[in-house]
């Protein structure tokens, strides 16, 4: 639901799957011939969403926000290029995240292009605008209790401690300060491997 997202840090969706660090790539979106900014991303996704009568709108990142919510447009890019929109149409609340790029702001305006072609299905008359949001229900976020998940991308506590462990393993080969990253991201890091050691076993999964 709408109540549980948070503008920042990012509240990514419950269920849905993350894009691995390694796999997001850069897009081709740009603003006047240069390469697409938040403030240019985020007044394309307020246009679209104006167009929707969205309420309650969200838009959530790793990017602090502004006293109005909104991310701020000349921060550092975080590790993290996550973006979910949340909003409510009319009794329905619904969740658009993008994760494939490896720029906020192109994450933003991919979310942003993804709605205009949805509305275009019912101005083409192919069909109605309720079958165009059909998936994208916001079920939940990732529970409070769990951050571990957040910090290490999965959209869920995972089956395995096994898992934690390869994903652990991952994220220190990109982050590790020796490899270029930072020893906060690192910290960050070890800290939610630790937490997640502590969840296996108050589960008495073989950790």
């Amino acid at each position: 639901m709408v109540a549980l997202a948070e503008a920042y840090p990012l509240t990514w969706p419950l269920g849905s799957p993350r894009t691995p660090l390694p796999k997001r790539r850069r897009a081709r979106f740009s603003s006047m011939g240069r390469p697409l900014s938040i403030a240019a991303a985020l007044s394309r996704l307020k246009c679209e969403l104006r167009r929707l009568d969205a309420t309650s709108i969200v838009i959530s990142s790793n990017i602090p926000v502004r006293k109005d919510g909104l991310p701020y447009s000349t921060v550092r890019e975080p590790d993290d290029s996550g973006v979910a929109v949340y909003f409510r149409i009319k009794d329905r609340t619904l969740v658009f995240p993008c994760d494939r790029w490896d720029r906020v702001a192109d994450c933003i305006g991919a979310i942003a292009s993804h709605l205009d072609a949805l509305r275009a299905q019912a101005r083409y008359g192919v069909g109605e605008r309720d079958q165009a949001y059909v998936g994208y229900a916001a079920l939940g976020a990732m529970p409070a209790e769990l951050p571990w998940c957040v910090t290490l991308g999965f959209p869920a506590p995972p089956l395995a401690h096994s898992e934690v462990a390869a994903r652990v393993r991952e994220l220190a080969r990109l982050h590790h300060p020796d490899r270029g990253g930072s020893d906060e991201r690192m910290s960050a890091i070890n800290a939610a491997a630790t937490e997640a050691r502590t969840y296996f076993d108050q589960r008495g999964h073989a950790v």
